[in-house]
């Protein structure tokens, strides 16, 4: 159920949207959620590693063949690297 929204796992599950909110937001959920974080922060490093190995030559220079540049981006997006203009404006306001 992972990137879902609760009003599309209430629908797919046949839940009420209430029911779902309440199981998501119990203790054990929270708990199961956040060690699902922390193990997907520790493949983040390797991720860029292989990412950085994959897209540049041993000499540094950009590989332009047989690169999944889908897959580079959701990489980057994922570590927040690449963030969405409104993202970047948002952050970027004074305060």
């Amino acid at each position: 159920m992972a990137g879902k929204s609760q009003r599309r796992i209430a629908k797919e599950v046949g839940l009420a949207r209430d029911t779902v909110t309440k199981v998501l937001s119990q203790p054990e959920v929270m708990a199961l959620l956040q060690e699902y974080r922390t193990e997907a922060l520790a493949l983040a490093r390797p991720a860029l590693i292989y990412l950085g190995n994959t897209l540049l030559t041993k000499t540094g220079k950009v590989r332009t063949r047989g690169i999944d540049w889908k897959m580079c981006i959701e990489i980057l997006k994922g570590t927040q690297v690449l963030v969405n203009r409104m993202d970047a404006e948002i952050t970027q306001k004074p305060g």
